[in-house]
């Protein structure tokens, strides 16, 4: 069964939405902006169609809680009993002096004085009525501050507290995209005479690493977002040029990961299949912003092939060179050490276990190349004569090791890696980005730079067990 709440601004709709697309859905119908002009019987006829709309989406019963606008208009043309009503407690001075310092925060002191006043004017008057129609009135406090905090979802909603595990699923298909680059949107940026932008009511577009660039100037667009096609100019992917504006759309969601702002209707636009990446949540989520859908969506695959481009061949995470015994000897021979800590690491390793080289005062002791330790006991000379990129991508594609770099704040991979669960759930708690240190190589083709086959490995992991050498 549906339940409808009906929440006051900046409660934390958007934070539970966005954690919980295929159950929950934010029914917003921006009514402020979209009654303007209209009569007094218009405005009516508007919001009696609003409240059909919600009463059509909670007859089918597919999600488990939808979201709506606490506007007193919509609300008296649904049952106000059967919803639950979500406020800030207007009767306490303190927890209105929070909530307004919480909102100017979060978006803006003009966003707050435009939106807020008119809506808190009479307030108090309107949850009495509430209260006296015997409806569900929960109000936030200061140490209960948000919708989660005053009502209880279901056991499978996800909540921000818990945002992370939602988040484990998600971070390889998020920020695997394989035409996203640094230097490309620079270029981008330059060619169509753009600019980066920490502003999100300005901004055009929001890249996987959390950059925002816009066409604004003194206020005014320049351009509309047809000019993404611009960014493929720079690949010289022609192609671009021939798809439609919704394919076009597609094909950048799938390689590049961008997400479509309109600053007009406060609106971040994906595909249905879209994962964001950390950054891009992250602003979102602190924004005013409602995210909508564009289209179902298309793989990256789909996408690379809309644009004649070789498709991706993702590795698994079966790394054969990986072995936990070997793990050990190599963290005793270095001098290294296990930690839990991310901002300490140097390596993470597939079954979620850190290792560092820093000394008692955290000073590193030794750089990346310390890893061509790890495959002595395939005694191979090949990988301490391969440059330090190639032994990156053979390490990646064997053994499935993230390079750690706490200094930038950098967790790098291949761009073809695959990241195990365990590896997924310590970066989404850490402060770390995921960066890309090459294009990465198959297992096949790592194996062949080591002049070894499978069948070799594990004779020679045997071997070394009669010789009592924890590999």
């Amino acid at each position: 069964m549906t339940h409808i709440i009906s929440a006051f601004p900046c409660l934390g709709k958007t934070t539970l939405f966005t954690l919980n697309k295929d159950t929950i859905f934010d029914r917003e119908f921006n009514e402020s902006r979209s009654i303007r002009g209209m009569s007094q019987e218009e405005q009516k006829s508007f919001f009696q169609h609003c409240a059909d709309m919600v009463h059509l989406q909670k007859n089918t019963g597919y999600y488990d809680y939808i979201f709506i606008t606490d506007n007193p208009e919509l609300v008296t043309q649904l049952d106000p009993t059967s919803i639950t009503h979500i406020y800030p407690d207007v009767f306490n001075e303190s927890v209105m002096a929070d909530y307004k310092q919480s909102v100017i925060e979060r978006s803006g002191l003009d966003w707050y004085e435009r939106v807020i006043p008119p809506k808190i004017s009479n307030l108090k008057e309107h949850i009495q009525e509430l209260l006296n129609l015997g409806c569900d009135v929960r109000l936030t406090n200061l140490d209960q501050k948000h919708i989660e905090d005053v009502f209880e979802f279901n056991s499978r909603t996800i909540l921000p507290h818990a945002k992370a595990e939602k988040k484990e699923l998600k971070i390889m298909n998020s920020t695997n995209f394989m035409l996203f680059a640094k230097d490309r949107l620079d270029q981008f940026v330059v060619n169509e005479g753009h600019h980066f932008t920490e502003d999100i009511k300005e901004a055009m577009f929001l890249w996987p690493d959390g950059s925002m660039t816009s066409s604004s100037e003194l206020g005014i667009r320049g351009d509309d977002h047809n000019i993404l096609n611009g960014y493929f100019e720079c690949l010289g992917k022609n192609e671009i040029f021939e798809l439609s504006r919704e394919e076009m759309f597609e094909v950048a969601a799938a390689t590049v990961g961008t997400v479509l702002l309109t600053p007009e209707t406060e609106t971040a636009s994906i595909a249905e299949n879209q994962k964001m990446t950390k950054s891009q949540e992250d602003i979102l989520v602190n924004s005013s912003y409602k995210i909508d859908n564009f289209s179902e969506g298309i793989t990256q695959n789909q996408g690379l092939k809309k644009l004649n481009m070789e498709e991706l061949n993702m590795n698994n995470t079966n790394f054969p060179l990986y072995d936990e015994e070997e793990l050990q000897q190599f963290v005793e021979e270095t001098g290294s050490s296990f930690t839990e800590y991310a901002e300490e690491a140097m390596f993470l390793w597939p079954d979620g276990k850190m290792t560092s080289s820093n000394d008692e005062f955290g000073v590193r002791a030794d750089d990346h190349n310390i890893l061509r330790s790890y495959f002595e006991y395939l005694d191979r000379d090949e990988i301490f004569s391969m440059p330090r990129k190639d032994m990156l991508e053979v390490a990646a594609a064997t053994v499935g090791i993230v390079i750690m770099v706490p200094e930038s704040q950098k967790a790098l991979i291949a761009k073809n890696q695959t990241m195990t669960k365990n590896q997924e759930a310590i970066l989404v708690e850490s402060f770390m980005d995921v960066d890309y240190h090459a294009e990465g190589i198959s297992q096949d083709q790592a194996l062949e730079k080591l002049d070894l086959d499978l069948n070799q490995v594990e004779e020679l992991k045997e071997k070394n067990q009669d010789l009592n050498i924890n590999i």
